[in-house]
């Protein structure tokens, strides 16, 4: 099975299993991304799903 991210921020990569199996990203800017993933099987079956994800700035100093 084969696993196609697109992390929204212009970068993707695959991930296939056997193998892995896992998938992590780091975003360099802080914002809104709609992040989506295409899902083959060993039938050449697809599926797909998008979301939209939020990265936030945890260490920020609290306003005043």
């Amino acid at each position: 099975t084969k696993y196609e991210y697109d992390w929204g921020d212009g970068s993707s990569n695959t991930v296939e299993i056997p193998g892995d199996g896992k998938a992590s990203h780091y975003y360099y800017g802080y914002g809104t991304y709609t992040v989506g993933v295409e899902v083959t099987d060993a039938s050449e079956q697809t599926d797909e799903a998008t979301d939209t994800i939020t990265i936030i700035d945890f260490f920020r100093t609290p306003r005043r």
